[in-house]
């Protein structure tokens, strides 16, 4: 009996730590706080029994079917716990690359919206510049029909 409360305790033990472990992975305090509290209040609860036991206390079949029973629960609590690390690991390495996404994501948009601001500068610039040159050019081309009147207009009268 002794060595099943001392495998029970034990156990307990691994489960209260990987549940502080799980505190800092998912940063999630009050949850995982109650569940370490209420497992290392399980393992105190074994010790007081191994230590009624190591004084001399005597302990019916009942008790010791109840013992293996606490020591599965035991097992399968910090077993359970043990293996829900790599989900919450990877949960948050998740977040970190969907953060990391959003960011170029935002970063993209805001870069596309600079860039439709500047083309539509341009363009309007270059529209601009397309009417001034017409312009111009209509205005050279009167003043050349001008010039060339001009020059045909005296060369007639000379």
């Amino acid at each position: 009996m002794k060595i099943v409360l001392i495998i029970s305790i034990f156990f307990q033990v691994v489960a209260v730590i990987v549940s502080v472990r799980l505190i800092k992975i998912t940063k999630i305090y009050i949850p995982w706080l109650l569940v370490a509290l209420a497992i290392l209040l399980m393992a105190i609860r074994r010790f007081i029994t191994l230590y009624s036991i190591l004084k001399g206390a005597t302990i019916n079949l009942e008790a010791t079917f109840g013992e293996y029973v606490a020591l599965s629960i035991s097992v399968l609590l910090a077993v359970g716990l043990f293996f829900m690390i790599p989900i919450f690991k990877s949960i948050y390495k998740n977040e970190l690359e969907l953060e990391k996404r959003n960011d170029l994501l935002t970063k993209s948009k805001r870069e596309a919206s600079e860039s439709q601001v500047k083309f539509k500068k341009l363009s309007n610039l270059t529209f601009e510049g397309i009417l001034d040159l017409q312009q111009k050019s209509g205005q050279l081309i009167a003043r050349f029909k001008q010039l060339h009147f001009d020059y045909t207009f005296l060369v007639q009268i000379h």
